[in-house]
């Protein structure tokens, strides 16, 4: 009986830690200043999901990710992937100049108060470029995703 609990448990136990969990919204303002909330940009549907994009202008990781970012998105948004870049500056004009540099034509939001940031503490993130990739339900299916590694998930989800 012993057994049957404890085999029982570590289903239950392997079970619940495998839920995904959902994403938690924030609110943030774009360049020209108006307020988005990001569950604008979760869309329902199988092959919908949205990228969060924690960077920086000043985050050396962060500028040299962007070519493979913008690949992903040039790739796969007509299929149904968004990004939402969420920068970590202090100054808005090093934030824009590096949107115009890179040439990043999704949604880039930011409050301008760095580490500090609303959507940077609700998501824990300590260390930049930070990636959360989040299904049309909503949910939270990988974190941390860059270089190879978001290719490698982007095609499996997509198919190409």
């Amino acid at each position: 009986m012993k057994r049957l609990f404890l085999s029982l448990f570590a289903v239950l136990t392997v079970m619940l830690c495998s839920a995904q969990a959902k994403y938690t919204d924030f609110k943030l303002k774009d360049v020209s200043g108006k307020e988005h909330s990001f569950k604008e940009y979760v869309k329902k549907g199988k092959k919908n999901y949205v990228l969060i994009d924690f960077w920086a202008s000043w985050c050396g990781p962060c500028c040299r990710e962007m070519p493979n970012i913008k690949e992903a998105y040039d790739k796969y948004h007509k299929k149904g992937f968004q990004i939402v870049g969420v920068s970590l500056d202090f100054k808005a004009d090093a934030w824009k100049r590096a949107i115009e540099k890179y040439e990043m034509t999704w949604p880039q939001l930011s409050d301008l108060q760095g580490w500090k940031s609303t959507a940077a503490s609700k998501y824990d993130v300590n260390s930049i470029p930070y990636t959360v990739l989040v299904d049309g339900d909503g949910k939270i299916v990988a974190t941390g995703l860059r270089g190879a590694a978001l290719q490698k998930k982007l095609k499996q989800i997509y198919g190409f």
